[in-house]
């Protein structure tokens, strides 16, 4: 979007609730907009933190290289461990991802309305927000989550995912969707 756009006290909807939309919608909400994500379905969403202390600790005794070589092992079997529980042991992870959410958002009602998909855990997507990002936007109120419809009362909004750009259906949808803002004289940046 342009360099100049503030968004600062406008209501803003982020359609789309995967890795790009979940780290869209606390940064927006920290410019001061009210933000509100926008989903068909919800997506199974992890915090970690954002300083990797292990690394820091690894870098702080072993030789760079040497630190960095087992950093990369740490994270990559981390990420092998999450995925084999996933799929060995779906409703574990289902109940470990739905507890953090609980617990960061402070309500089991939003993880069950809004935080629960029907799929297991990487049967489609996990996404990730640094130190809960997300989930602190949401609990503080600076950020909203609706799961299939929304009032039409918004001042910005922004279309966030991959398919638009990769998948033939998507692509045609993404063509679609910026033809209707055209033929309504909506101002919109790609």
């Amino acid at each position: 979007w342009p360099e100049d756009l503030d968004v600062a006290g406008r209501k803003v909807v982020v359609i789309g609730s995967g890795a790009t939309g979940v780290t869209l919608v606390p940064s927006l909400a920290a410019t001061g907009a009210d933000v509100t994500m926008l989903q068909r379905t919800p997506t199974w969403i992890a915090s970690l933190p954002r300083q990797d202390r292990v690394r820091d600790v690894m870098q702080k005794v072993l030789p760079g290289r040497v630190a960095g070589t087992a950093a990369r092992y740490k994270n990559v079997l981390g990420t092998m461990g999450v995925y084999e529980l996933s799929r060995r042991r779906p409703a574990v992870m289902r109940s470990l991802l739905a507890k953090g959410a609980a617990k960061s958002l402070g309500s089991t009602d939003l993880v069950a309305d809004h935080f629960t998909p029907t799929y297991d855990p990487w049967d489609q997507r996990l996404c990730v927000v640094p130190d809960g990002d997300l989930f602190e936007a949401v609990r503080s109120g600076r950020a909203h989550v609706v799961t299939d419809t929304i009032e039409h009362d918004h001042e910005y909004l922004f279309w966030v995912g991959c398919a638009g750009a990769f998948d033939d259906r998507g692509k045609k949808t993404t063509r679609a969707v910026a033809e209707l803002m055209h033929m309504a004289a909506v101002g919109y940046a790609v």
